[in-house]
């Protein structure tokens, strides 16, 4: 029994040391894809933003809606940001985050977490997608 013994831990040693599992690369940080417009949403204060190019249109029930541009987005691994300008001249700042984000009442899953930091510095927070495609305009009726 021990001659069996001392043959498998020889084989073994002879063998050398077993590698060990290699583990996958970290997935890269997932862009974001800023050709398409972009639609982010909020609940608790409700608010929905448009982003369609340089171009920011800010809506919430009971409020007067805001419109601003931006230059450029400022792109880091997993984030871009905006510092938009009304035409007033006010800023209104966007970050959206590549992070699977949930609004916490519906079963949607969003793409992109949002924030809104408004003109008067309250903060907004959501959830973002690319827009869904627009559907073609109706064509002439076929006979």
């Amino acid at each position: 029994m021990r001659r069996l013994i001392l043959i498998c831990a020889l084989t073994l040693a002879a063998c050398g040391k077993a590698e060990e599992p290699k583990l996958p690369a970290p997935a890269p940080d997932a862009a974001i894809d800023l050709r398409r417009p972009i639609d982010a949403t909020g609940l608790n204060p409700a608010w929905d933003l448009k982003i369609r190019g340089l171009q920011f249109t800010l809506d919430r029930p009971g409020q007067p809606q805001i419109v601003a541009t931006a230059p450029g987005a400022a792109i880091q691994p997993g984030k871009a940001s905006w510092t938009a300008t009304t035409a007033a001249g006010q800023s209104l700042k966007v970050n959206l985050y590549s992070s699977a984000c949930s609004d916490g009442v519906s079963e949607v899953r969003y793409s992109y977490a949002a924030e809104v930091i408004l003109p008067d510095g309250s903060l907004l927070a959501g959830c973002g997608a690319l827009a869904a495609p627009r559907a073609p305009p109706p064509g002439p009726a076929r006979r």
